[in-house]
């Protein structure tokens, strides 16, 4: 009789081992999605707030650009723009105007134009550029 309980109790212990195991599993696999899933939301909020911030960046330059282009007189851009937040650097001989505009605290976005007297307006550059050393480096 106790060869028999002993046998019974072995395969309850078994299957009791095995359920526990299996649920540990489980949790374990659940655990891992819900941090993988939170991470990914969190690469997602910080790719949509970088994507935001360049597209405001973006229309403000534009709107700059119509501004600068727009002005007759052009000793006063410099002073106009520079009170508006924009960093804009004139060429010597005043055909070619650099406007970086800030996109966060570590990137900006720089637009160099040539500015003619005929109102054919040629972009020669228009990229973003860290403003923070290794902010493409991921560091």
């Amino acid at each position: 009789m106790k060869q028999k309980s002993f046998k019974s109790f072995m395969g309850i212990s078994a299957i009791a081992l095995s359920v526990i195991l299996i649920i540990l599993t489980l949790v374990c696999f659940s655990v891992l999605t819900f941090v993988s899933a939170d991470s990914e939301y969190k690469l997602s909020q910080k790719s949509a707030l970088a994507v935001k911030q360049y597209y405001e960046a973006d229309a403000d330059a534009n709107e700059a650009l119509a501004k600068i282009f727009a002005i007759e007189n052009r000793k006063n851009v410099q002073d106009i723009l520079t009170k508006k937040g924009y960093n804009v650097t004139i060429s010597e001989n005043g055909d070619q105007i650099t406007i970086c505009v800030p996109i966060s605290n570590k990137r900006e976005l720089r637009v160099k134009a040539v500015w003619p007297f005929s109102s054919q307006v040629e972009i020669l550059e228009w990229e973003v550029i860290p403003t923070v050393k290794g902010d493409f480096e991921g560091k």
